[in-house]
This record gives structure tokens, C-alpha cells and sequence, in this order.
């Protein structure tokens, strides 16, 4: 029988810090420029959900069509044009040669051989000429 895993709550914990970090720093940039943060954080939660209240959030949020539609309309482009910059990075990797077999030179120390002085060499005598 497999053993049940533990939740990590030290993981669940920064991202509750993380979170409440980025609302306080938020609050705290609206606060300075004269806008009252608690307003702008209920009219976020209105416009995304659809309810007017705290506690209507908390007992009708999932019968709201406002949360489905702010679902819908904002992550679903995000999604989609996540995918497309996943790919694009993807080609434009493979187009540089991420996936080639031989030593990269920004790893190997580049130097000229004798050979290369040689076709150096060859290659003013011939210009000269």
C-alpha cells in the first residue's frame, strides 16, 4: 500500500507570504500616489467576480457567470499566447543549434591553429600578388 504524501506547508506558506507581500507592495504604491488601496482591491474582486460583497464572494462564487467570463476572456489569450512564445523560443533555440553534438565555442577556447595561419599566409600572399 503507498504511503499518503505529507503536504508541504512550508511550501504553502511562501506562497501565502508571497502573495500577501505583493498585495501589501501594491497597496502600499497606490496608498502613495493618493488612491485608497482597499477600494481598488473591491473593485477588482467586483469586476472579476461579479459580487458586490465579501461574503457574497465567499456563498455565490461559483454561480457567477462573471468569474467564468473573466476566466474565459483573460486567461485563455494568456494561455494561448504563452504556447506561441513557448514555441517560437523553441525554434529559434534549435534554428542556433541547442541540440547540435559538437562543442559549443562559447565553451571551448577559440584559437588559431597552425593550419589557419597557413590559409592566412596563403591567402595574402595571394592577395598581394
Amino acid at each position: 500500500m503507498a504511503q499518503k504524501k505529507k503536504p508541504n506547508w512550508g511550501y504553502f506558506a511562501s506562497l501565502a507570504l508571497s502573495v500577501g507581500l505583493a498585495l501589501a507592495a501594491g497597496a502600499i504604491i497606490m496608498w502613495a500616489a493618493g488612491y485608497n488601496p482597499v477600494e481598488a482591491y473591491g473593485a477588482l474582486l467586483q469586476g472579476a467576480t461579479g459580487c458586490d460583497t465579501i461574503g457574497e464572494f465567499f456563498t455565490e462564487l461559483f454561480t457567477k457567470r462573471q468569474f467564468g467570463n473573466t476566466l474565459e476572456y483573460t486567461m485563455v489569450p494568456l494561455l494561448m499566447s504563452t504556447a506561441t512564445i513557448a514555441d517560437e523560443l523553441a525554434a529559434a533555440s534549435l534554428s542556433r543549434g541547442l541540440d547540435a553534438d559538437t562543442q559549443r565555442t562559447c565553451i571551448e577556447d577559440v584559437k588559431l591553429r597552425p593550419q589557419d595561419y597557413l590559409l592566412l599566409l596563403f591567402s595574402i600572399v595571394i592577395a598581394a600578388t
